[in-house]
Protein backbone atom coordinates (compact mmCIF):
# COMPACT_ATOMS: atom_id res chain seq x y z
CA UNK A 1 0.00 0.00 0.00
CA UNK A 2 2.47 2.43 0.79
CA UNK A 3 4.73 1.86 -2.37
CA UNK A 4 1.18 2.17 -4.23
CA UNK A 5 0.36 5.39 -2.63
CA UNK A 6 3.80 6.82 -2.21
CA UNK A 7 3.04 7.64 1.32
CA UNK A 8 4.59 6.08 4.98
CA UNK A 9 2.69 4.41 7.30
CA UNK A 10 3.10 2.25 10.35
CA UNK A 11 1.80 -0.84 11.24
CA UNK A 12 0.14 -1.77 14.56
CA UNK A 13 0.13 -4.87 16.65
CA UNK A 14 -1.57 -7.50 15.01
CA UNK A 15 -4.71 -8.32 17.18
CA UNK A 16 -7.04 -7.71 14.51
CA UNK A 17 -10.75 -5.93 13.68
CA UNK A 18 -11.92 -7.54 16.95
CA UNK A 19 -9.39 -5.50 19.20
CA UNK A 20 -9.98 -2.51 16.95
CA UNK A 21 -13.65 -2.92 17.88
CA UNK A 22 -13.31 -3.44 21.32
CA UNK A 23 -11.26 -0.46 21.55
CA UNK A 24 -14.03 1.46 20.11
CA UNK A 25 -17.00 -0.10 22.26
CA UNK A 26 -14.84 1.39 24.94
CA UNK A 27 -14.47 4.59 23.17
CA UNK A 28 -18.30 4.76 23.24
CA UNK A 29 -19.33 3.27 26.43
CA UNK A 30 -16.69 6.38 27.77
CA UNK A 31 -14.18 3.96 29.34
CA UNK A 32 -11.82 6.49 27.29
CA UNK A 33 -12.73 10.09 27.21
CA UNK A 34 -11.03 10.72 23.98
CA UNK A 35 -9.64 9.31 20.76
CA UNK A 36 -6.27 10.88 21.96
CA UNK A 37 -6.40 8.21 24.81
CA UNK A 38 -7.56 5.44 23.40
CA UNK A 39 -4.01 6.23 20.84
CA UNK A 40 -2.56 5.08 23.49
CA UNK A 41 -3.53 1.42 24.15
CA UNK A 42 -2.51 1.07 20.26
CA UNK A 43 1.16 0.44 19.63
CA UNK A 44 2.89 0.73 16.97
CA UNK A 45 5.75 -1.84 16.05
CA UNK A 46 6.86 -1.02 12.90
CA UNK A 47 7.31 1.93 10.28
CA UNK A 48 6.70 1.07 6.22
CA UNK A 49 8.23 3.89 3.49
CA UNK A 50 7.33 3.47 0.12
CA UNK A 51 9.87 2.67 -2.63
CA UNK A 52 10.30 5.23 -4.92
CA UNK A 53 10.90 2.67 -8.12
CA UNK A 54 8.08 0.59 -6.73
CA UNK A 55 6.16 3.60 -6.58
CA UNK A 56 6.54 5.02 -10.33
CA UNK A 57 5.43 1.60 -11.61
CA UNK A 58 2.15 1.48 -9.95
CA UNK A 59 1.30 5.80 -10.44
CA UNK A 60 0.30 5.02 -13.89
CA UNK A 61 -2.60 2.43 -12.59
CA UNK A 62 -3.88 4.87 -9.54
CA UNK A 63 -4.32 7.43 -11.82
CA UNK A 64 -6.42 4.88 -14.20
CA UNK A 65 -8.34 4.05 -10.75
CA UNK A 66 -8.99 7.38 -9.31
CA UNK A 67 -10.79 8.74 -12.53
CA UNK A 68 -12.52 5.06 -13.03
CA UNK A 69 -13.32 5.79 -9.16
CA UNK A 70 -14.69 9.35 -10.23
CA UNK A 71 -16.71 7.71 -13.10
CA UNK A 72 -18.08 5.01 -11.49
CA UNK A 73 -18.56 5.73 -7.82
CA UNK A 74 -22.41 7.23 -8.48
CA UNK A 75 -23.48 4.03 -10.10
CA UNK A 76 -21.71 2.15 -7.33
CA UNK A 77 -23.75 3.78 -4.61
CA UNK A 78 -26.51 3.19 -6.83
CA UNK A 79 -26.33 -0.57 -5.81
CA UNK A 80 -28.77 -1.93 -3.72
CA UNK A 81 -26.85 -3.41 -0.72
Amino acid sequence: VSDICGKPFSTGMAFGAAFGDALLAALGTGHYKSLHELRGQIRLESNVTPDPARHSQYDPYLKIYTELYQQTKNLMAAMPS
